[in-house]
């Protein structure tokens, strides 16, 4: 089968490769990159019949890799659901009005489904959260969801009745529900559950649609060819087959299955399944296991929701991590950061591997606010542990504890750049938004915690491109310019090395390939035929 030859001349080819290389040309043949080099090199190389594509100057960085997404849950509900962010909206009076705006639209006792922003109570006029009682009001007739965030809900006397939960009893495991001190009566605000919420009530064809077509808007278009997906439903993982199946699928996908929200761990574990399975284009990668929550209770003030005893957990790490399934967990609290590091230890002890990769996600973001915060880094060198931090989280969580972003990379850790989008900040879809922060560390309120912090562009470009590939054992096809990686390829309309850091947020896509086939492009290159 003949091949295609494309050729990308007069660039700036940022590499990525150990030695930060910046080069000329790159020649892709098939989906592979086959040389890398000067322009008159992949001149010489160049058969009669090959595209060329005239750069014109401008940069090209590897695709980039989102290693810890929720591309499920962030399309359905930014093309479904009301989107009820802040920004634009600054009050819980404008958020009621752009629910009822659908409500009025839905019939009769259907489910309404809202997103809103991270921490609103610290960004909203009000400094709370919308009631059940106002929503009631704007919907008495429809079952009404304001999602915040993925881990905290709130919803009218409809939906409650719906779920049943009434009753802390009735709760999933580790969920709270909140009351008023004085009267005990529900509030509204749930913290966790939400994987047992019908946040997407749309049904199968909204959410192909929105795999689709939301990806290629949402992430494709601002540079993403991977994404290291946690799945919200079996639907999306059936609807992620389909796609491929009839070759549309926007960008390649590797699956990271939670457990217990997901899959029963023992049925996966029985089939046999090893991380890998699959191909490029679509595979499985492991399971994410939470030792606890958001850490927050309902009502509001923090608690360590712990999903089980150390002994308990243990014992369920040492499965999964023996299996050959690579293995993520979640930690947002110091508690919960300690359960995992011994967790993870003593599963190394019964089952010793060199290059497990074991993740600790979230682990990084405020570490150094911990007790003996150093000795628990130093056990995480040692044990080989991997802590993830996301890097937008400094600024769309107004008084987050920004991470100390440039020590662990003086320490040798390697930080995989990823969203971890659910779709409450449209923004932290796009991979921009996060290479920014990790480079000004600038907050919600224009200031920075830890300005000595910031990395440089080409640092937090290997995050997100070379270093997220690593994240799912994927380094040795994907995230560097380099012969016989896949030609996972985006061109960018200024240079993020030598730009303005106020521009990187905003960067502009001009071209995004993968397998060396033009998904999304810029009226610049519109006359592409590859």
């Amino acid at each position: 089968m003949e091949q295609n030859y494309v050729a990308l001349l007069n660039g700036k080819i940022i590499t990525v490769d150990e030695k930060d290389t910046i080069a000329e040309a790159v020649l892709l043949v098939g989906d592979r990159i086959a040389a890398v080099g000067t322009n008159e090199e992949i001149k010489e190389m160049l058969p009669k019949h090959c595209e060329t594509i005239d750069l014109g100057g401008k940069a090209v960085i590897p695709g980039i890799v989102d290693s810890h997404v929720h591309t499920e849950l962030t399309v359905n509900s930014l093309m479904n659901a009301v989107n009820a962010q802040t920004p634009p909206y600054t009050s819980v009076e404008q958020i009621l009005n752009v629910i009822k705006e659908r409500v009025d639209k839905t019939p009769k006792g259907q489910w309404v489904i809202a997103r809103g922003s991270n921490a609103l109570p610290e960004k909203l006029l009000e400094a709370r959260l919308p009631t059940r009682e106002e929503l009631d009001r704007i919907a008495p007739e429809n079952p009404v969801i304001f999602n915040m965030e993925v881990h905290v809900n709130v919803m009218n006397t409809l939906a409650i009745e719906k779920t049943g939960w009434k009753q802390e009893s009735w709760l999933p495991n580790g969920a709270t529900l909140g009351r008023d001190p004085q009267t005990g009566e529900l509030t509204g605000v749930y913290t966790e559950g939400w994987e047992k919420l019908p946040l997407t009530p749309w049904g199968y064809d909204k959410l192909l649609e929105a795999l689709r077509f939301g990806t290629l808007e949402h992430f494709v278009s601002k540079g993403v060819t991977s994404v290291h997906e946690l799945p919200y439903s079996m639907d999306g993982i059936r609807a992620w087959q389909q796609l491929k199946r009839e070759g549309n699928l926007p960008l390649r996908v590797r699956l990271y299955l939670q457990h217990p929200d997901l899959i029963n761990i023992d049925k996966v574990l029985s089939i046999g399944l090893e991380s890998g399975f699959g191909d490029e284009w679509l595979s499985l990668g492991g399971i994410k296991l939470f030792v606890d929550g958001v850490g927050l209770h309902a009502n509001l003030h923090p608690m360590f929701d712990a999903k089980y005893t150390q002994e308990e957990f243990n014992e369920l790490v040492y499965k999964v991590h023996s299996s050959g399934l690579h293995l993520w967990t979640h930690v947002a609290v110091e508690q919960a950061l300690e359960m995992g590091l011994e967790a993870y230890e003593y599963a190394l002890k019964r089952h010793p591997k060199k290059d497990h990769r074991l993740r600790l996600e979230h682990a990084a973001e405020q570490l150094n606010q911990h007790s003996n915060w150093e000795e628990k880094l130093e056990r995480m060198k040692r044990l080989g542990i991997v802590p993830i931090m996301t890097p937008h989280f400094t600024h769309c969580l107004p008084n987050f504890v920004s991470p100390t972003l440039r020590n662990y990379i003086n320490e040798g850790f390697i930080l995989p750049g990823n969203s971890d989008s659910t779709g409450s900040q449209p923004e932290g879809c796009n991979p921009w938004y996060g290479i920014w922060v990790a480079v000004t560390q600038e907050n919600y309120y224009g200031k920075k915690r830890y300005p000595d912090q910031g990395i440089t562009p080409l640092q937090a470009i290997r995050m997100f491109t070379l270093w997220g590939a690593w994240g799912g054992f994927e380094e040795k096809i994907k995230g560097s310019i380099e012969p016989g990686k896949l030609a996972d390829i985006v061109v960018l309309g200024e240079d993020p090395l030598t730009c303005d850091h106020g521009a990187l947020k905003n960067m502009p896509v001009e071209l995004v390939m993968i397998g060396g086939k033009v998904k999304t492009t810029s009226s610049t290159f519109s006359g592409l035929t590859v």
